[in-house]
């Protein structure tokens, strides 16, 4: 049993386990209304502030004033908080009295006057106080009789905090009373909030004469009567003068719950008061499509011809920035017979003995053709197979043989193949030297080519220069020879120097003269021509035409020869290098051939092949790379696929246990829920459970 399948076991035990909690009751269904429901909030204007945003608390000393709100049309909430300060006070406007507080004294004082202290109230903080004095006295002049009717009889109150004079209207001897009210106290001039303390007064009462009308109270005299003294108060309430602080705590939130917003295409909703960004979602932000396959179906629009080839007609839908775009879409479909003028696609066929072939997709009628429709060989006509000549007489083949000129065959004998030829001089290793081209009739009946290169012509004693030994005491350009079929210079000391006149294919040398000479036959040396060695035949009139005398075939046409296309040995150093890692299914390596492409060389090229991997990593979990394809992991009961490896599976616990555990499990549930029903239904006992028979 695989992995998938125990999983799945697992889930089916699982689900009936849930099954029968719900059947059972062990899981309580919650009854309609129970279930909570969140309060709408406005959406527009102010709302009271419900966790919008981070509001912050009333600084200490503040208490808040209100409900705290926000405001939806700029998206602030506020919280107001408050605090009173003192900045000090003043008296009410309301007074009350005055009240007095009275002391009777009999006055008869000296001139140096006589002391009274008045013992005032003890003062609150809570009321303003204004003081002042109410004198009344009876008093007469002692000295009136001796003194004229303008001097005037005084009572001077004085004391230690204020002075207050009050000077008598009567004359002589005569007796007055007067009273008078003073509220001008020097301490209290203007009203005055209470210390708390109690306020007394000290006063000097003394009596003068004054000589004079205008009172000035300046001559003391010996007064006699009686004075009543009293501290008259007034009261007004102490009013606290406060300043209001008013301080606001605002925080921002994004946005109202229900609230969508787009930012280009991304679609916004308004999560906790803040903005989500849901990303690029289709039916939002003009966004109608995020692939092809929220796009409509492709339609099919018919088939019409170009030319012979059926061309599929397809209105597809793809998803472009967001948006669905149709085009159409033209499908080649094969070619076949039936459709578009299509006769045929390929072959042939017999109308009788005309043999008729498909060409252009349509029979085209080839007449008799040797070969088809019963008819071996058309007279005339000819064939080879391998190197054997045939030709066609009376619509049979008859085998000729080999035949040079025909089917590849250059030559039979040695004689068949160009006669040795010889290069130029040449210097080499300071000696005059040529190369030698000699052939033979080789294999697969070709002339093949052999060529000696640098073979000594002549040892040079001092210098070679041009194919031509010199030494200082040779005279160049000394007389002139004939060479190999022309004219050369030789120099004082016998050493063939330059070439003086290169006698032509109608011409031989004779006394280092070239002397025409109109001979049949092939003239000149060989040369190569489309794979093929050719040369000038001349004729008795000394005209000259260039005829194909050897067919090279798989070989190569080098100087007028055929050279074998034989490769080589492979050389040490060409090993194929490691193939690369594979990418795209295409991996190469540096690689090594000899053909006639290289022109018969070792060379270097690049070599490349398909392929799935070149690694493990490339495949898949469960897959090895095995000869650069990826394969599946093979594995043995009890093991899984895991990083290219077959691994034991964790626990090491078999399907069989599993099985048993999750039967256990269920048997044992079973009974408990049997026990739950019982007790609900008001039944304790327990059903007996028979013992099983291997207990007994």
């Amino acid at each position: 049993m695989n992995k998938q399948t125990k999983v799945l076991i697992a889930v089916l035990g699982i689900g009936l386990v849930a099954l029968l909690l719900f059947q059972f009751g062990v899981f309580e269904k919650p009854e309609p209304g129970e279930t909570d429901i969140l309060p709408e909030m406005e959406l527009r204007g102010q709302v009271t502030f419900s966790n919008q945003c981070s509001l912050p608390f009333c600084d200490s000393g503040y208490t808040q004033v209100g409900t705290s709100i926000c405001d939806d049309a700029t998206h602030i909430c506020y919280r107001v908080c408050e605090k009173t300060t003192s900045s000090g006070g003043h008296c009410g406007s309301s007074w009350y009295g005055p009240q007095t507080i009275d002391e009777l004294y009999t006055v008869d004082v000296s001139n140096n006057g006589q002391e009274i202290i008045l013992n005032g109230i003890t003062e609150s903080t809570n009321y303003c106080y204004l003081y002042g004095l109410l004198l009344t006295f009876n008093y007469k002049g002692f000295m009136a009789v001796t003194q004229p009717d303008s001097v005037k009889h005084t009572l001077k109150l004085n004391s230690v905090n204020f002075i207050q004079t009050a000077c008598s209207d009567v004359l002589g001897g005569e007796s007055q009373s007067w009273n008078k009210m003073y509220f001008n106290h020097n301490k209290f001039s203007t009203p005055i909030r209470g210390d708390g303390n109690q306020y007394n007064i000290k006063y000097i009462v003394q009596g003068y004469d004054d000589p004079g009308i205008e009172h000035t109270c300046t001559t003391p005299s010996t007064v006699y009567g009686s004075a009543k003294i009293s501290l008259a108060y007034k009261t007004a309430p102490w009013v606290e003068d406060t300043t209001t602080v008013t301080q606001n705590k605002t925080c921002s939130y994004q946005c109202n719950i229900g609230q969508t917003k787009c930012v280009g295409n991304n679609y916004y909703n308004c999560n906790n008061y803040a903005w989500s960004n849901q990303g690029v979602t289709v039916g939002h932000c003009n966004v109608n499509c995020l692939s092809d396959s929220n796009c409509p179906a492709d339609e099919d629009l018919g088939t019409t011809c170009s030319g012979y080839t059926p061309v599929k007609k397809t209105k597809t839908y793809s998803c472009s920035s967001y948006n669905c775009v149709s085009n159409i879409v033209s499908q080649n479909l094969p070619i076949q017979v039936g459709l578009c003028n299509v006769n045929c696609l390929s072959g042939s066929k017999c109308i009788g003995t005309d043999y008729y072939e498909c060409s252009n997709y349509n029979w085209i009628n080839q007449g008799q053709v040797e070969g088809e429709c019963g008819v071996d060989c058309l007279s005339g006509s000819n064939k080879c197979v391998d190197y054997e000549y045939y030709f066609c007489s009376n619509s049979a083949w008859i085998n000729q043989g080999k035949v040079i000129g025909e089917c590849n065959v250059n030559c039979l004998l040695a004689s068949d193949c160009p006669a040795t030829t010889y290069s130029p001089l040449y210097c080499f290793n300071n000696n005059v030297v040529h190369d030698i081209t000699s052939s033979g009739c080789g294999f697969h009946y070709t002339c093949r080519g052999m060529i000696a290169k640098s073979v000594l012509v002549e040892t040079c004693e001092n210098n070679c220069e041009s194919g031509v030994c010199v030494g200082p005491e040779c005279l160049s350009h000394s007389y002139k020879q004939c060479s190999n079929g022309d004219v050369y210079w030789y120099d004082s000391c016998n050493v063939i120097e330059e070439i003086f006149d290169n006698c032509g294919v109608n011409e031989e040398c004779s006394n280092a003269e070239c002397v025409e000479s109109c001979i049949p036959g092939y003239v000149g040396a060989k040369s190569c021509s489309e794979n093929n060695v050719i040369q000038n035949y001349q004729y008795e009139d000394c005209s000259t035409t260039s005829e194909i005398i050897q067919t090279c075939g798989i070989d190569t046409c080098e100087d007028g020869v055929c050279v074998s296309a034989a490769c080589p040995l492979k050389p040490s150093w060409a090993i194929p290098g490691e193939w690369s890692i594979c990418e795209n299914d295409q991996m190469n390596r540096i690689n090594y051939q000899c053909n006639i492409v290289t022109n018969f060389e070792w060379g270097q090229y690049t070599e490349t092949q398909s392929c799935e991997c070149s690694i493990n990593e490339q495949c898949a979990d469960d897959e090895i790379c095995t000869d650069y394809n990826c394969e599946l992991l093979d594995c043995e009961e009890g093991e899984i696929a895991q990083n290219h490896e077959c691994v034991e599976e964790e626990g090491g616990i078999t399907t069989k246990c599993i099985i048993i555990i999750i039967g256990l499990g269920l048997l044992i549930l079973l009974i408990i829920l049997l026990l739950l029903k019982r007790k609900k239904e008001g039944k304790s006992t327990l059903p007996k459970i028979k013992s099983p028979s291997w207990k007994k």
